[in-house]
């Protein structure tokens, strides 16, 4: 009779130990899915908030290279400065940058669905079975900056790009935990070929 309730009682001990060892593991998997994939879904979100910010910004600023950039010659026709108007970049800098930012404000709860066998690692069964849903909650700022891009595209030519450069810094909070990843991007607003000889160093910034 004791060896029987003793035998029961290792039983019993031996599934508790494997059960919390289980508990253990699927949280510890669960954790490390949901970092991986809270990850990816913010960076994504702060990507398309910087492609559809850029664009909406600049569409309505109906921004073209002539309204920006003007190209002093001297008496033989070359290059002698360019001059752009900041006043009319940081118009468009600041739009972009409340543009991104209420984009990542509207996107600050994502729900995503992972199924439950993505969690025990095996790709085998992986993406089967039910799936669960978690929120990825986020908030972000923008920054903006521009740069000169001169590029020889041919004999006396130079092409000009006024590139912005729009980095956001996201935090992805989990519960008292808060994890920090930054996404850059540099996109083209203006474009022009310089015919012309031009100076290595020929950008002048006016205001």
């Amino acid at each position: 009779m004791k060896r029987n309730i003793r035998t029961v009682f290792l039983i019993i001990l031996v599934i508790l130990i494997f059960a919390i060892a289980a508990v253990i593991f699927f949280e510890f998997r669960m954790k490390l899915v949901r970092t991986e994939l809270s990850e990816f879904t913010a960076k994504n979100a702060a990507a398309s908030a910087i492609l559809n910010g850029v664009e909406e910004s600049v569409q309505k600023a109906n921004l073209y290279y002539s309204d920006i950039v003007e190209i002093h010659n001297d008496e033989n026709g070359n290059v002698k400065s360019i001059q752009t108007d900041t006043a009319k970049l940081n118009t468009v800098s600041n739009a972009v940058n409340r543009n991104v930012d209420k984009r990542i404000s509207e996107m600050k709860c994502v729900p995503v669905k992972i199924p439950l066998t993505s969690f025990f690692g095996d790709e085998i069964i992986s993406g089967l079975g039910p799936k669960m849903t978690f929120y990825v909650t986020m908030t972000g700022t923008a920054s903006t900056k521009f740069q000169n891009v001169f590029d020889s595209t041919g004999v006396n030519q130079t092409r000009h790009q006024i590139m912005l450069n729009v980095s956001v810094e996201v935090y992805v909070i989990f519960g008292k935990k808060i994890e920090k990843y930054k996404v850059k991007s540099n996109v083209c607003i203006a474009e022009s070929i310089i015919v012309g000889t031009t100076p290595d160093a020929l950008a002048q910034v006016t205001k």
